[in-house]
């Protein structure tokens, strides 16, 4: 039902931003979390079935500070989970942010 995620550039810089792009098969609703490496939760989008993010084919993304509400975001390594409305994994990555 799903394909591999991609994230670029990486490392990102959060005033260039970087682009999140996956496929669905199908449309669904979207869950997207981002954990620090100690395993806090610090990001939640939540993207309805058919709209931006959820739709059948290539779904692309951007993440920048605003996605952040321009919050001063660490440096460091991230985990980035993409799953569907059941909560089963679509996919996930690694990414780093660099000031």
């Amino acid at each position: 039902m799903y394909s591999d995620i991609l994230f670029y550039p990486n490392p990102l810089r959060l005033k260039q931003g970087a682009v999140l792009q996956y496929v669905l098969n199908k449309p669904s609703n979207i869950i997207i979390q981002i954990y620090d490496m100690f395993g806090h939760l610090i990001f939640t989008r939540h993207l309805i079935e058919g709209g931006e993010g959820a739709r059948d084919g290539s779904n692309t993304l951007s993440f920048d500070a605003s996605v952040f509400n321009y919050y001063d975001v660490s440096a460091g390594v991230y985990m980035l989970y993409v799953f569907d409305n059941k909560y089963q994994l679509i996919g996930r990555t690694k990414f780093a942010i660099v000031p």
